[in-house]
């Protein structure tokens, strides 16, 4: 679900009511729409704003900037604020989907797996579990089976209203929306309690003091070697339950490591689990709208990388040209010099008249060379020294 009002309308009610009271209606959170307000530059109420306002004090107001500026602005139920529309929308649709009155579902997975549940033995921690790919991932203690299936059912409802589908996966069922997997399981939280100290727990700390003290009566210094460790703190299962949704976080350009998006719902003090259902299928749709996002913003980020590489290669390739046209450029000027030397050389002897026999044959090797060096000058001379240089080439041609 969606709401469309006005840059102005929106303005008018952060000053109007506390922003909390209108994310509530909007079916967001308070820092989200404080979000929404920044990116669309809406003022709001500074904190103790509405204390101040309670107590009858003068108020300050700060004016809409460009306030021709009038523009729609959605904002999508049940969104963070941060997350990307088509993520918001695909979150706020299943939202919308998911009845008020929650019904129950008979998936032939759901049955398998209560059924290797109840034949399953309890572990060291009490838990018994299902795994394997055409079962649910849950790991639960016995008495919480009624519990579990009655969440079970009631969520593969909600999901198949939400056009979520459970289907088996490489490791276990998951939710497949859009074309993509979401993994998820069902588990019993443990509670981090203070540990109590059990008799033999205490008895072998005794032991050991006293093992202690004689070591050092025997031989005079304190040891704390094979010292037993009594653990602080310790996991017990008090029958909570919760839903762990797989990990995925939203990148963007702006952000690459990307916005987490809340994944784990579980029993509290106040609320069941169960009541929960309609923010799991919605966080699934969010779930799966992200990794169509992140797999978009990998293709733009491994074009912008090619790109890049590209272009590194072609800036190496000029500079490999400049450096081997630079040396050849060298080389021919240097050419130059020797036939602008040489022919004024031949010229001054020549214009001396009547010339020795062995002068001659130094003039005729001189008239030789001076030939060459014209013709290594040359345009045909010129295009072979590029090409056996390997210069002005595409760059798969380019020797490394």
């Amino acid at each position: 679900m969606v709401t469309i009002i006005s840059r102005k309308q929106l303005y008018a009610r952060v000053w109007r009511q506390p922003i909390t009271h209108i994310a509530n209606e909007f079916g967001i959170s308070d820092v989200g729409l404080r979000k929404a307000c920044k990116r669309h530059r809406i003022p709001t109420p500074p904190a103790g704003h509405w204390a101040k306002a309670a107590y009858g004090k003068e108020l300050t107001v700060i004016n809409l900037p460009d306030p021709d500026d009038d523009h729609a602005i959605r904002i999508w139920h049940g969104a963070s604020g941060r997350e990307p529309e088509a993520v918001a929308r695909a979150r706020a649709h299943a939202l919308a989907a998911v009845p008020d009155a929650l019904t129950v579902s008979e998936h032939p997975a759901i049955e398998r797996t209560l059924a290797k549940l109840r034949n399953a033995k309890p572990g060291r921690d009490e838990l018994v579990r299902s795994t394997g790919a055409k079962l649910l991932a849950v790991a639960v203690r016995p008495e919480l089976l009624t519990r579990v299936e009655q969440l079970l059912r009631a969520l593969a409802a909600a999901g198949e209203a939400a056009g979520l589908e459970l289907r088996a996966d490489a490791d276990a069922i998951a939710w497949h929306c859009d074309g993509e997997t979401v993994a998820f399981e069902l588990v019993e939280a443990a509670d981090h309690v203070e540990h109590v100290a059990t008799e033999n727990e205490l008895a072998a700390h005794a032991k050991w003091q006293r093992e202690r003290e004689e070591t050092h009566k025997r031989y005079g210094y304190w040891s704390n070697y094979g010292e037993p460790k009594i653990p602080k703190w310790e996991e017990q299962y008090n029958g909570r339950l919760a839903i762990r949704l797989e990990k995925v976080r939203i990148k963007s350009e702006q952000d690459p490591w990307g916005q987490p998006i809340r994944g784990t719902f579980a029993d509290s003090r106040t609320r069941d689990v169960i009541r929960m259902i309609p923010s799991i299928v919605a966080a699934i749709a969010a779930i799966a709208a992200a990794k169509v996002n992140n797999a978009a913003y990998d293709e733009r980020r491994k074009a912008a990388e090619e790109e890049a590489r590209r272009r590194r290669q072609e800036e190496e390739r000029r500079r490999y040209e400049w450096q081997r046209a630079g040396k050849l450029i060298e080389d021919l000027i240097e050419t130059q010099r020797e036939a602008a030397r040489l022919g004024e050389w031949l010229a001054g002897v020549l214009s001396a008249g009547s010339l020795p026999p062995r002068t001659l044959r130094l003039i005729e090797v001189a008239e030789r060379r001076l030939t060459k060096l014209r013709q290594d000058l040359s345009v045909e001379a010129l295009e072979t020294k590029l090409e056996t240089a390997h210069l002005f080439e595409p760059i798969e041609s380019v020797p490394r």
